[in-house]
């Protein structure tokens, strides 16, 4: 009864923000604004003395601070805000979550906000979607911040720990959430990290001491918020230390190669849409027959089957260059199946990380103990004030209000959109899908168009990039293997007669620069390959083209060999849907069922997420009681 109380307050407060309201006061802002554009550069640095005194004391009129911030980015960046970016960094100022389409200029919008809400807090948390925007954006604003006499850092993954503590001293501070959780799990580490002390665990994660690398949890403005709020939000974060155990790696050897005596729906059953392996009665008595070999205390039946379920699991659910990557060390990397990046430093847990490096004959490394974790969810309910911003935000109000008590506030386009939707193309297998696809792009690209070809993995991103080049010179190929020259990729990626094969990548914080050339025979040409349990992620990729205004389109080209249909159907409904998608009525059910699923997936995950974070609360509850 409460929950539902609590959504139907959402709901009032959603209906209070009107549109028309909103747009009023971003046009005083816009006025105020040009106000003070005779204003000379000292009288106006002694001006925002004034205004941020106000919104440090949460004075004055919110309209004329807004108005005041969007002349810093006239007089320092050239860039006059528009009445839409104002309207965003009002409902930020206010402590709502805004959906802004891709190239509305949300960068800016976000780094505005922050000036108010460092001013009003002393500390503000900008959270990107990956090391190289966060680094990318710090460097680009920090001449504005510093005209506001506010200081800037950012805090990626190569940052050593006393650098970390500089940067996290900043009034501004570009991050990504794995960095700030890591870091704020680590600051309160029981003696584990010997850069790291134990005296901070009895005060309060506010209080800035010496061995604490972070300042504390004040304000935050999440970009990409869908991704970090509620794609990647239940997925805990680990401190842990490594734990040699050697009777573990020759448990794993012997397992993998008696797994090799079972065989699939006899001594053991997939099912794909749940990821999960179950090991018949027949198939167990077969395995005790050889495990002989395995270490004692890995030897009992409890123990042994769960490492051979895990054995199964790294050989049916994880393949190389799809759910990882291996480095030039010999070394498993995880790769980021939403955003297509590499994810270094990070390894699955419960002997998973293992089972996979046995299944590719590498080194095995040490199991991990863990110490501290917890879940993104419930580490940015910790902050005192938060907000954030995101393209695709389809169908998380009812979330975003009922986990984060944040409202859902739309912003319209600065321009109208002038995106062009071409049919979705149905095939029966992904051969004649590939073919599709490749005869599409240099199509479009022989019209002098650029063309984004999206991939759901690395190793389709190859095989296709190997398939078009032969035809096709022109052709570059983007995924986490060449993350390190990916701006250089991004750059060319607009112009005339280029076709770009990406992974994720391509579809979060880049902007693809089109030329003008191109925008004159239609602009950017998108083809998405294989729809993904979220539609949201294909949003994404659509939402490179046609930006700010400018011409472009997008076609969808999918099978019914997909994942999306293989992993959540049975296989005599596929059987039937190859059958009748050739005819007209049979190709819009077909399609109508990728839309199910996909809506049917979403809402099944966003359940799982409110059920992961009640779970976390009352665990952080009971632990909080025991003294741990």
């Amino acid at each position: 009864m409460d929950y539902y109380i609590h959504l139907a307050i959402g709901q009032i407060k959603s209906v209070c923000i009107r549109k028309r309201k909103l747009l009023q006061s971003a046009q005083i802002a816009l006025k105020h604004c040009e106000s003070l554009d005779g204003m000379s550069l000292p009288q106006f640095h002694e001006y925002l003395q004034h205004i941020s005194y106000e919104i440090r004391r949460k004075r004055g009129d919110r309209r004329v601070h807004i108005g005041t911030i969007a002349q810093i980015s006239k007089r320092v960046l050239g860039i006059t805000p528009h009445l839409e970016q104002i309207m965003g960094i009002d409902c930020i100022v206010d402590g709502h979550i805004i959906e802004m389409q891709t190239g509305e200029g949300k960068t800016l919008t976000a780094a505005l906000s922050a000036i108010y809400k460092g001013w009003q807090y002393g500390n503000c948390h900008i959270v990107t979607s990956n090391d190289y925007l966060a680094q990318r954006d710090a460097l680009k604003m920090e001449e504005l911040f510093s005209f506001c006499n506010l200081s800037v850092g950012y805090v990626i993954s190569t940052i050593e720990p006393q650098t970390r503590k500089q940067y996290y001293d900043c009034d501004i501070v570009y991050t990504t959430s794995k960095e700030l959780l890591a870091d704020y799990l680590r600051d309160r580490v029981d003696g584990i990290f010997d850069k790291y002390s134990t005296q901070n665990l009895l005060e309060t994660y506010n209080n800035t001491t010496k061995s604490q690398v972070m300042r504390g949890l004040q304000s935050a403005i999440i970009d990409e918020a869908d991704s970090v709020l509620a794609d990647e939000a239940t997925v805990p974060l680990i401190i842990a230390s490594g734990e040699e155990n050697q009777d573990l790696e020759k448990a794993l050897v012997v397992i993998a190669g008696l797994s090799r005596y079972l065989i699939e729906n006899v001594d053991y059953s997939v099912d794909t849409i749940h990821k999960e392996i179950s090991i018949t009665d027949k198939g167990y008595e077969k395995f005790v027959l050889h495990k002989s070999k395995i270490p004692d205390v890995w030897s009992s039946e409890i123990r042994s089957k769960y490492l051979l379920q895990q054995t199964l699991n790294a050989k049916h659910f994880y393949f190389k260059n799809i759910q990882y990557s291996i480095d030039s060390d010999g070394k498993i990397v995880i790769i980021d199946e939403k955003t297509g990046r590499l994810m270094h430093g990070r390894s699955w847990g419960g002997a998973l990380h293992q089972a996979i490096e046995v299944k590719e004959n590498l080194n095995i490394t040490q199991m991990t103990q863990t110490h501290k974790k917890m879940s993104f969810q419930f580490f940015f309910k910790l902050y005192k004030d938060l907000s954030g911003m995101s393209g695709t935000l389809q169908g998380l109000k009812t979330e975003m209000w009922s986990i984060y008590e944040l409202l859902l506030v739309k912003i319209p386009t600065h321009k109208p959109k002038q995106m062009r939707l071409y049919k979705e193309l149905l095939c029966d297998t992904k051969e004649a899908k590939w073919d599709k696809v490749v005869q599409s792009a240099i199509c479009e690209a022989n019209k002098g168009r650029a063309v984004l070809v999206g991939t759901r993995s690395i190793e389709e991103s190859e095989f296709l990039f190997e398939k078009i080049a032969k035809q096709y010179k022109n052709t570059v190929l983007l995924n986490a293997l060449y993350q390190d020259i990916e701006a250089d990729i991004i750059a060319q990626a607009g112009r005339k007669g280029q076709i770009t094969i990406s992974t994720n990548m391509a579809g979060r914080g880049v902007d693809i620069f089109v030329d003008l050339d191109v925008l004159n025979v239609g602009g950017l040409h998108v083809i998405g390959t294989e729809r993904h349990e979220s539609r949201r992620v294909d949003l994404q990729l659509y939402g490179r083209t046609a930006r700010q205004g400018q011409i472009g389109s997008v076609q969808s080209i999918v099978s019914l060999d997909d994942n999306l249909l293989a992993n959540n159907m049975p296989k005599i409904l596929i059987f039937i849907m190859k059958i009748i998608y050739k005819w007209k009525i049979g190709n819009k059910i077909s399609r109508s069922i990728y839309v199910f699923l996909q809506f049917y997936i979403d809402r099944k995950i966003s359940s799982s997420r409110k059920g992961r974070l009640i779970n976390d609360i009352q665990l952080f509850k009971m632990l909080s009681f025991s003294g741990d």
